[in-house]
């Protein structure tokens, strides 16, 4: 028994020395290894540090920045890499991707987990009004990060850089994304298009359809408004606001009048219709450098005129509209020099700036023009209307003495339906083709559209249909359909600036995918509802 007793301490004593051993050992492996960094190419399906800590923390936190994710498709069947991954990260990924019901190859797998996030946020924000959201997490820490500047450029048509010089924007367009078809929304009109552009959501639901529209409750005509209340569906410079992002916009629709609770750090409160293009860019990048709050501005916008100036003066296809573009280009590339210089103080180290050129819409020219109130006549007395190039609307006011409000709409009906011009359609029987839903609250009770050759003016001719060298213009015109008018298509160019990426057509690109792309880049959570895919910067 004493022999077995040595046995068993002899035994102890030598796990005990083992133990010992091991851990100097390991001790002397951690030291040496201080230098040692593991470096892991983030792949697709990974979520980003924001999406994994709202899926810890369902409470608002700090997160130092968001990653990119890898955008590159693999093999269906292949499974995820957890290589340079922690074990609790390996495993909350896994989880919370079985809760989504994802298969396990990495095929399709981001976009899985963005909708787990999408659904799981819904539900905390779905009794928050649109327009006041308030953030999940400050995703701007200072660190290296995305930041977008994005130009609208009014006017201008596909195929414009196919028939004037513009060296510097071809340039651009062979170190990244374009496209010569940017289909504008019905009515292809400035603040349609531009408006469904910054908030990812159709006029159906942001309610705007026109320049010229009628407050539905002071019942007054406002020609381009600037009241941000007006607008139903919250844009992408105030989501981004509302979650800690530093915001400048310039001349955007909507974008001089903000609520102090999110308004952006710099906006301009009024809009100046007499400067040109260059003045707007020198404005931009010198309000741009003279900021100085406790965080770089993450996300500039900016809107241009010059170019849709010189088509309504001259016509869309005149040599001083190709004129024009070859201006723009040459203020574009001016802008974009002094840009590289001041970019090291305007943004982080590591930080990337990535650029959005688009357009509202192309521009048609006008065979004829007509002035509604002249050609209706009497009929115009009872009535309000707006006309905005190729839509007009009317709304119905007290009928004539005599009858009632039934049967002046009748009458009425009747002769819209006797004019050749238009096809008239009444509030929320619009066809499919237009996409207009039931119709929003800026929707006259009647809506009219031009068929083409023909265009809405406040200007009188010598006839109710004049020609438009009668009046000295406008020439061209927007707001017609996109499917019956191909020169409605719009140019759009997306790059990365001093990146030296490579030419890439991006084909069929609709107004609805830019705000999801520019809220992918910021790392921000979009608008609920929005559906359009975000292009593919990579």
């Amino acid at each position: 028994m004493l022999a077995s007793s040595q046995m068993n301490a002899f035994g102890s004593a030598i796990a005990l020395i083992t133990t010992i051993i091991s851990g100097i050992a390991l001790m002397m492996t951690w030291s040496g290894s201080e230098s040692v960094s593991f470096d892991r190419v983030p792949m697709e399906g990974d979520l980003s540090p924001y999406d994994l800590a709202q899926f810890r923390h369902p409470e608002p936190l700090e997160v130092a920045s968001v990653e990119e994710e890898g955008m590159e498709e693999e093999e269906e069947d292949k499974p995820i890499s957890t290589e340079g991954v922690s074990s609790e990260m390996a495993a909350a990924v896994a989880a919370e991707m079985a809760k989504a019901g994802a298969p396990r190859g990495n095929r399709g797998k981001r976009r899985q987990n963005q909708t787990a996030m999408a659904g799981r946020q819904a539900s905390m924000d779905d009794t928050k009004p649109a327009m006041t959201r308030t953030p999940a997490v400050q995703v701007d820490s200072g660190g290296p990060r995305n930041r977008v500047l994005w130009i609208s450029i009014a006017g201008f048509r596909g195929d414009y850089m196919e028939k004037a010089e513009a060296p510097f924007l071809k340039q651009m367009a062979a170190e990244g994304g374009s496209t010569t078809s940017l289909m504008p929304v019905f009515p292809s009109l400035h603040y349609p298009c531009l408006i469904t552009q910054a908030t990812g959501l159709p006029v159906s639901t942001h309610g705007v359809a026109g320049n010229v529209m009628r407050d539905p409750e002071s019942k007054e005509i406002l020609t381009r408004p600037t009241k941000l209340a007006l607008l139903k569906s919250e844009p992408v410079w105030t989501t981004a606001k509302r979650q800690g992002l530093t915001v400048m916009v310039h001349d955007w629709p909507f974008s001089q009048e903000q609520p102090a609770d999110a308004a952006a750090d710099v906006f301009l409160k009024t809009f100046d219709d007499g400067k040109t293009d260059d003045v707007r860019l020198s404005g931009l990048l010198e309000a741009w450098s003279s900021y100085k709050g406790p965080a770089k501005i993450a996300l500039a916008m900016a809107s241009l005129h010059g170019l849709e100036k010189a088509a309504m003066a001259n016509g869309s296809r005149d040599p001083k509209t190709f004129e024009a573009v070859t201006k723009l280009d040459s203020d574009l590339k001016t802008f974009f020099d002094k840009l590289r210089d001041a970019w090291p103080t305007l943004g982080n180290p590591g930080d990337k700036l990535y650029v959005i050129l688009s357009t509202d819409h192309g521009r048609a020219d006008a065979e004829k023009v007509i002035n509604f109130g002249h050609l209706m006549g009497p009929l115009a007395e009872h009535v309000e209307f707006t006309v905005d190039s190729g839509v007009a609307n009317i709304w119905f006011k007290e009928p004539p003495a005599g009858t009632t409000l039934d049967a002046y709409m009748k009458k009425y009906d009747e002769e819209l339906r006797a004019r050749i011009y238009w096809r008239s359609y009444p509030r929320g029987e619009y066809p499919s083709t237009l996409e207009l839903g039931s119709g929003g609250p800026f929707l006259g009770d009647r809506l009219l559209v031009l068929k083409g050759g023909y265009a809405f003016s406040e200007a009188k001719g010598s006839e109710p249909v004049y020609s438009p060298s009668e009046t000295s213009g406008p020439f061209s015109f927007g707001g017609y359909p996109v499917k019956e008018s191909s020169r409605m298509k719009g140019q759009a160019f997306i790059f990365e600036l001093g990146g030296g990426g490579r030419a890439a057509d991006l084909g069929q690109v609709f107004p609805a995918q830019l705000y999801p792309t520019v809220c992918n880049l910021l790392g921000i959570k979009g608008n609920d509802g929005v559906t359009a895919e975000p292009l593919n910067v990579n």
